[in-house]
């Protein structure tokens, strides 16, 4: 996309719209959804809302979902309470730390 810089410039900026990517995962498994995610190769322009509105808008008429909305259906449908430091299996801890000792210091058999 071409974008004009502070001063008036021209300048070529890289967008990645990522559509859909996510369509057949557990969390974005309903037909007909899909997910838009923004990324740029450096800063986001100023006017690069104001570019990508018409886009955008056709996409979540189609029933992507853009912006917020992505994290909120990530969080209501995948994220999970995991439980509180009792739930865990007596000497968890220990073991984390002989695993993490391990793999620091190259017994990768060991660590797993």
């Amino acid at each position: 996309m071409i974008f004009r810089d502070r001063v008036g410039r021209m300048r070529v900026s890289f967008l990645v719209l990522i559509v859909g990517a996510l369509r057949t995962s557990a969390a974005f498994a309903t037909p007909n959804e899909g997910i838009v995610l923004e990324s740029y190769t450096g800063e986001r322009p100023e006017d690069a809302a104001k570019a990508l509105a018409p886009l955008l808008r056709e996409l979540e008429s189609s029933g992507f979902s853009i912006g917020s909305e992505v994290a909120h259906r990530f969080e209501d449908r995948v994220s999970r309470d995991v439980g509180t430091a009792q739930s865990l299996p007596i000497g968890f801890a220990d073991v984390v730390d002989r695993g993490t000792k391990a793999w620091v210091g190259g017994k990768f058999e060991e660590a797993v």
